[in-house]
């Protein structure tokens, strides 16, 4: 073979400096992949021919378009590293590279491979530079027969061939495979599984409904089954383990009859799958289907079936071990005893139609051996009828089970009196091959669902048209309900708006965002209306909440109130579970939900707003009055359970005033792991001061984003449909500039001319609107807080008024004494006086030095007409003002004294 490197670099001088013992390949490209356990590295470890050289022979596999292909380590800890001259080197084509010294470091760099093939790596260290030389020495031939991509499986032989190149790399993990009929491995004396941690099984291989026979299973090891590790986007379907199968162990956990572990996320499907072997551990996790599944990953079984017996060891499972990232059965069903564990899975799971003979697991119909044999169970698998996935022979060639494939079987049916969903309508069912019976058609008018049996309606997806600007407009249950199934299944970064207040109490799983995989990622604008929930996490969802799930979102002006509860490992939030993908936005939103989780997991979290925060996300003026009832959860937050981990969070003039909150652990009162906070609160929920107004000034911070009607709201709200609110100083008065139009209360809103030294105030006519932009003065009790109510009636004409200002521009005072600002004297009075060189905050209303044709020093509040200093009230009378309300002090005025206008002066 001619080598590939280039001569003139083999011809430089080699005089090494460097003593290394080790050279390892790792990466996609390596038999050895990116693990460096011995076990691994030994496939991949390079021989010491020198002090300086070193060489290895074998397979380096083609570099995917997302692979990292290789590169080389000296220690174990991956630091030094050995990385190409530069990025994306096709060290095969190129043949040879020269690596200059230091060689570790950013950017992390791999060695490409273009071609599965045999090579030769050699690498020599040298005084300067280490040379990298690749040959190829052979080419990588499989002799199994393929159609159009497709591995076409007949022989025991040529299936140990897929298994042992698959886990060698030579075959992609990503492949496709077929068996063409009955396989029996009964001369493999020990199976060695399809997939290895290293590499991973992710392809589709689909039985054809054939058998697996006499499989002998290394019971020493851990992770055994007919597939080793399995990992994300795999697709298995169509097979069936059978019962002359071997499956024991002698030491090992995760041991199935199908697969032994899978653990890297994603979802992987099983369907059309049975299994008859009986399975006996010796450790943990041992099951039919899948022994364990570490992280994150998602089980969807899709019509399955187990007969064999699962034994020994412990936390056994008849589908799954340890279901770790949740499991999802539909059609599903178990005749086999499980021994020391749970009888259906362990863990979190989602049960749909699903049925046992044994055992009792929630979610799970218990069904009879008779209503097996008749017929019954197979007719219950297939719901309505609509679809048929299951079939049984009753007659002739009796099949015992149901069975998931046609040829050779019959369909059953029920015989009686039937409702739409093939549930009885009265009176007993009879089962056969024949049909006697006609099953009548759903009923279903203008609404989501049947009114007889809640079946979606077959034409869901277009149930619901959105607005020209592609946003939904919602106003039932029954829409809100059918933007989650949108979210879910066709478009996560759906747009809807609330029309009017929701019940929503109906869908305890409506969740809006159902995994990290299906999380929406949209807008949903709540226009100040309400959602009620009942949300209860029945193991669907590993994060519980209305918004399950979100990634980048926005959720605003919403209120949510109602209970949201979860169990087992599960975390709960009274919005949401979870969010991912920066960028998040919560604003204007007040929670109001009972939060409560009823498992027995120190480690699960709950939180006013979301369990989890997993990514940068901002929370701005939003409020959480509900309750945490959190048992013994112990990661827990007022807004937030779990704040993320350097991620950027910000959580800006937010409220948090709980009914009840259980603080165990490493609660904290509004996030943990110390997000960026700005003017937030956290007050018990019957302080005062969130009735008087106090809080809502507070978290406005001279801002205008909290609002409430004194009086009638007991807290602050983020919505401008409510008052906007304003302090009164201790000396009685206040200035303002409104940001929109108001309603004036009788005698609070004051206009104001200047005559001499004297500030002569106009009380605005009560039920007036005053325009936004207004500069005025306010009077109201001392020390307190007012609130002005938005208005949408054309504002009056005011009389002249000297007072100027600006509702959201600061003003910079240039030169002492340009403008008179509100103050106190000594006396403790309201007076204008000269304001210093200096800022005055947007909202704040001033005089010009221009409208002071006297100069004065200090300008005092006066006039009949105006508002002086408070009178005390005399003993004899009661006074009233114009409108009618009585009155404890008395201030300058015209006031009702036994009947008379009495003029205070």
């Amino acid at each position: 073979m001619k080598k590939l490197f280039l001569s003139v670099v083999a011809l430089m001088a080699v005089i090494s400096i460097n003593a290394y013992d080790a050279v390892y390949i790792v990466g996609d490209s390596s038999p050895a992949g990116w693990s460096t356990d011995d076990g691994n590295l030994a496939k991949a470890t390079m021989t010491k021919v020198s002090s300086d050289v070193f060489e290895w022979t074998g397979v380096l596999t083609k570099t995917s378009a997302t692979g990292e292909g290789f590169k080389l380590l000296t220690e174990k800890n991956w630091n030094p590293a050995i990385h190409p001259s530069e990025a994306g080197l096709m060290l095969n084509e190129k043949g040879s590279d020269v690596v200059q010294l230091p060689y570790s470091g950013d950017p992390d760099t791999k060695w490409k491979i273009s071609e599965t093939a045999e090579y030769k790596l050699t690498v020599t260290f040298r005084t300067e530079d280490v040379l990298v030389e690749l040959e190829k020495v052979g080419d990588v031939g499989v002799s199994i027969p393929q159609k159009d991509g497709v591995y076409q499986i007949s022989t025991a032989e040529h299936l140990e061939i897929f298994a042992n190149k698959l886990n060698e790399g030579i075959i992609a993990g990503n492949c496709s495979a077929v068996l063409t009929q009955d396989i029996d491995l009964s001369s493999i004396e020990k199976w060695p599984t399809i997939g290895t941690d290293a590499k991973k099984f992710v392809g589709t291989f689909d039985g054809q409904y054939h058998r697996i026979k006499g499989m002998n299973i290394d019971g020493s090891k851990k992770e055994q089954g007919f597939f080793g590790v399995a990992g994300a986007g795999a697709v298995i379907k169509n097979l069936i383990m059978d019962a002359s199968c071997n499956i024991v162990s002698t030491g090992g956990g995760c041991l199935a009859a199908l697969i032994g572990c899978c653990n890297n996320g994603g979802t992987i499907t099983i369907e059309n799958c049975g299994n008859e072997a009986n399975v006996t551990g010796k450790g943990a996790n041992n099951a039919a289907f899948l022994g364990c599944n570490y992280g994150a990953t998602k089980i969807v079984f899709n019509n399955c079936y187990n007969t064999g017996k699962i034994s020994g060891g412990n936390e056994n499972g008849a589908f799954s071990g340890w279901c770790g990232g949740g499991a999802t059965f539909n059609n599903c069903w178990n005749t086999g005893e499980v021994t020391e564990g749970e009888t259906w899975a362990r863990g979190t799971k989602s049960i749909n139609n699903c049925y046992q003979t044994v055992g009792s697991d929630e979610g799970v119909t218990k069904v009879t051996a008779e209503q097996v044999a008749s017929g019954e169970l197979c007719f219950k698998l297939n719901g309505d009828q609509s679809s048929i996935k299951w079939w049984q022979s009753l007659t002739g060639t009796v099949d015992a089970t149901p069975v998931f494939f046609p040829e050779g079987h019959s369909q059953v049916y029920a015989n009686g009196v039937l409702k739409c969903d093939g549930t009885s309508a009265g009176g007993d069912l009879t089962y056969s091959n024949t049909s006697t019976s006609i099953i009548p058609p759903h009923t279903i008018h203008e609404g989501l669902f049947c009114e007889v049996c809640g079946s979606l309606r077959s034409d869901w997806k277009s149930w619901m048209t959105a607005e020209s600007d592609g946003t939904f407009a919602i106003s039932t249950a029954e829409q809100l309900y059918w933007f989650s199934l949108h979210v879910a299944e066709v478009n996560q970064a759906a747009k809807a708006k609330l029309t009017a207040d929701v019940d929503y109490t109906a869908f305890k799983q409506g969740f809006i965002g159902t995994s990290q995989g299906k999380a929406f990622s949209g807008t949903f604008d709540g226009q100040e209306h309400t959602i009620t929930i009942d949300i209860v996490n029945d193991g669907s969802v590993d994060r519980a909440g209305l918004f399950a799930y979100i990634n980048a979102a926005t959720i605003k002006n919403l209120v949510v109130t109602g209970s949201a509860t979860s169990a087992d490992m599960k975390c709960v939030g009274g919005l949401g579970g979870r969010s991912d993908g920066n960028g998040t936005l919560i604003e204007n939103v007040i929670v109001k939900t009972a939060v409560s989780y009823t498992g027995s997991n120190s480690d699960a979290t709950c939180g006013g707003f979301f369990a989890n925060m997993e990514s940068q996300v901002t929370l701005k003026n939003c409020a959480f009055l509900g309750s945490i009832n959190s048992g013994t959860a112990e990661g827990n937050g007022g807004l937030v359970g779990w704040a993320g981990s350097g991620n950027g969070n910000e959580y800006i003039n937010c409220l948090v005033a709980p009914s009840e909150y259980t603080k165990n652990g490493n609660s904290a009162e509004l996030a943990r792991n110390n997000p960026a906070l700005t003017n937030c609160l956290y007050v018990d929920a019957d302080d005062a001061k969130l009735a008087s107004g106090e809080y809502c000034y507070t978290l406005n911070a001279g801002g205008d984003n909290w609002f409430q009607n004194i009086g009638a709201d007991v807290t602050p709200v983020p919505f401008s449909s409510h008052g906007q609110v304003f302090s009164i100083s201790d000396a009685g008065y206040s200035t303002a500039v409104f940001s929109k139009n108001v309603v004036a209360p009788a005698n609070t809103v004051f206009t104001a001319t200047v005559d001499g030294d004297v500030v002569k105030t106009a009380a605005v006519d009560a039920d007036a609107t005053v325009a936004a932009g207004t500069a005025v003065i306010l009077a109201g009790e001392k020390s307190s807080f007012i609130s002005l109510k938005p208005s949408t009636a054309a504002p009056a004409t005011l009389g002249t008024n000297v007072l100027k200002g600006s509702a959201t521009e600061d003003y910079e005072v240039a030169n002492e004494g340009d403008i008179y600002i509100l103050a106190k004297n000594d006396a403790n009075e309201a007076v204008f006086a000269p304001a210093q060189v200096g800022t005055l905050k947007a909202g704040k209303a001033y005089i010009e030095k221009a409208s002071v044709a006297s100069g004065a020093p200090v300008l005092r509040i006066g006039g009949t007409t105006g508002i002086a200093n408070t009178i005390a009230m005399p003993d004899t009378n009661e006074y009233y003002d114009l409108t009618g309300r009585r009155v404890n002090q008395l201030q300058q005025g015209i006031y009702i004294v036994n009947g008379k206008k009495v003029v205070v002066k």
